[in-house]
């Protein structure tokens, strides 16, 4: 039960600050007594995290669904226009994830070259919380601006780049203002992680023992109310510009990593 609480709870937490959930997963396998979760119980995680951004921006995703059905009607308005922006930014994720998934497998291994990407991230974050004029909003935000976001999600899938971060950070380089780059990022994640469960769900979720179910509902819960948690800091932090204190950590931490499995 212990673990897979603290699974849950690290999940929750890293999986919206822009630390890297990848990298501190590994990290949990690698210095303690944690397997590696099982795929079903990872999907209950993905899916509790799913619903946290679901309930944080709940007016927002209800003004989305509202335009996807004027959408549905041939009317257009800023919800339309944001469902377009993550239809293509969602593209290259789709393309490349799929075609690098198989492809580095090898790398969750590398705990150095892990430590690497998540010092990397935290340059990314030093240099983009020192972005100003940042002013683009919806209907400023170009085909371009959303494909350069979407590449900097599938590069995600590398262990130790924060999707979160990474996003977050490309949205501000490509001129986003600061709340609609953190309120795009999250958007989208979702079919990101819809796509990724509804591709795992199926072949996986009957073979769950009912024995450890308690263990999985506890595990999602706490990755829920910890990534509802996580969300509220992420949003505070970029819009006053405070993406700098990750940025040390995730220096600091992978750093730390490396001259200890060097030394």
């Amino acid at each position: 039960m212990a673990n897979s609480i603290l699974l849950g709870l690290v999940q929750g937490l890293t999986e919206f600050l822009p630390i890297s959930s990848s990298a501190h997963l590994i990290y949990l396998q690698k210095y303690f007594p944690i397997n590696e979760p099982q795929i079903s119980f990872t999907i209950f995680l993905h899916f509790a995290t799913l619903i946290a951004i679901l309930l944080f921006f709940r007016r927002d995703v209800w003004e989305i669904l509202k335009g996807f059905s004027d959408m549905m009607k041939g009317k257009t308005n800023l919800s339309t226009r944001i469902i377009f922006l993550l239809f293509v930014g969602s593209l290259p994720a789709g393309i490349l994830g799929t075609y690098l998934k198989n492809r580095i497998e090898y790398l969750f291994s590398n705990i150095e070259l892990v430590s690497f990407f998540l010092v990397l991230t935290g340059i990314l974050l030093y240099f983009g919380d020192r972005i100003k004029g940042a002013n683009k909003g919806i209907l400023e935000t170009g085909i371009f601006d959303v494909l350069v976001i979407g590449i900097a999600q599938a590069c995600a899938i590398l262990p130790g780049i924060s999707r979160s971060g990474a996003t977050i950070v490309f949205g501000l380089f490509c001129g986003l203002e600061r709340k609609w780059a953190v309120k795009y990022s999250f958007f989208l994640a979702v079919p990101a992680i819809l796509g990724a469960t509804i591709l795992d769900a199926p072949g996986t979720l009957f073979t769950v023992n009912p024995a450890r179910l308690a263990f999985y509902l506890a595990a999602a819960a706490t990755a829920f109310f910890s990534g509802y948690w996580s969300l509220r800091v992420v949003v505070r932090f970029v819009q006053k510009s405070r993406l700098r204190y990750f940025a040390y950590y995730c220096m600091v931490l992978g750093l730390t990593i490396i001259f200890f499995q060097v030394f």
